[in-house]
């Protein structure tokens, strides 16, 4: 396994399904978005001294966004539309 496939897995939110991976991972879930956005946040601080965390909510359309770098950069979308139970998630490794 390349290192990439190796990192993208470490990343993949427990229980969701992958949409794509190879470049970023795609992820959906119907888990609670701030469950979702916990997990990655808490993984962030594992791995990253600094991190950055926006939150937003626009015409029913939650989108979290968490960014941190040092050694490889991630960020890493949330995002739940009012009329989905689906939760999509990107993760992008820069």
């Amino acid at each position: 396994a390349n290192p990439t496939s190796q990192l993208e897995t470490d990343w993949i939110y427990p229980g969701a399904t992958v949409i794509s991976r190879g470049d970023g991972l795609k992820l959906s879930t119907a888990d609670p978005v701030g469950t979702v956005t916990d997990w990655y946040s808490a993984k962030l601080r594992e791995n990253y001294s600094s991190i950055a965390i926006s939150k937003s909510t626009a015409n029913g359309t939650v989108s979290n966004l968490l960014s941190a770098s040092g050694g490889k950069h991630i960020s890493i979308a949330i995002t739940k539309k009012d009329n989905q139970a689906e939760i999509f998630i990107a993760v992008d490794f820069d």
